[in-house]
């Protein structure tokens, strides 16, 4: 609970609401553009579940940074958050166009689609840790940890975006 408090008195009551308002508008927007687009129930539920994940995780390494760590939390933190929604929103964008790319085929197969999504989140995993691995070791508190956490959170969330969708869009 500690932890907890430690971050909500990072922000005031007009910036809360504003950030709540804020991840649920591009949410919305997500979930709604990937139904739109591909016209398959099931792609309303992907985009939901892996946003909701990704807020939980990012949680839980605030907490474990925090008092496993000992990181002091600071306003630059909030930043993580949007690094990784960003990766994820990415990730997810990827599936959705290589879903309506292939959705007209006269031989649809959706394992061909998770296959491909599985390659790109593969290769966008791996440039994604690299990436953050070069940057953090050349950064100092609170910025290092703010890029690993990142990093983590980015990363899990592709990862558990494919392991969705594989999941979610089996054949009917």
């Amino acid at each position: 609970m500690n932890t907890i408090n430690v971050v909500l008195s990072m922000w005031t009551q007009f910036e809360i609401i504003r950030l709540i308002l804020l991840i649920g508008g591009i949410s919305f927007l997500l979930v709604f553009t990937s139904y739109y687009l591909t016209k398959d129930r099931r792609m309303i539920y992907l985009p939901a579940i892996s946003i909701l994940y990704q807020t939980v995780f990012f949680g839980a390494l605030i907490m474990i940074f925090r008092e496993v760590l000992q990181v002091n939390l600071t306003e630059k933190h909030h930043l993580a958050y949007w690094i990784a929604f960003f990766i994820n929103s990415l990730n997810l964008g990827m599936l959705v166009g290589q879903y309506f790319t292939r959705m007209n085929d006269k031989k649809f197969d959706i394992d061909h689609v998770t296959r491909e999504h599985f390659q790109t989140t593969f290769n966008s995993t791996l440039i994604v840790v690299l990436a953050f691995i070069a940057y953090s070791s050349f950064m100092t508190e609170p910025l290092k940890s703010t890029i690993i956490i990142a990093g983590l959170t980015g990363s899990a969330a592709m990862l558990i975006n494919h392991l969705l969708a594989r999941s979610l869009l089996k054949d009917k």
